[in-house]
């Protein structure tokens, strides 16, 4: 089954988490994601949300860097 589309913001918070995954060896937090892609934390949230119900990512609020990004 295919995933749903991502909206361009949905994109560039996906890439960037796979990107600092990949530099870092852990997810961002919610306010470095903002940084790099210019919104406000709160909205972040809500696309890592958006991202998480499409099935591109799994992560527990609750857990600082617990971003995985799904295959």
């Amino acid at each position: 089954m295919e995933k749903p589309e991502l909206t361009q913001q949905q994109r560039n918070i996906y890439l960037f988490i796979n990107q600092y995954r990949e530099e870092h060896g852990y997810s961002p937090i919610r306010n470095e994601i903002a940084d790099n892609v210019h919104l406000h934390p709160s909205t972040v949230r809500n696309h890592l949300i958006a991202l998480k119900r499409k099935g591109y990512i799994t992560w527990n609020e609750r857990i600082p860097r617990s971003i995985t990004v799904l295959a």
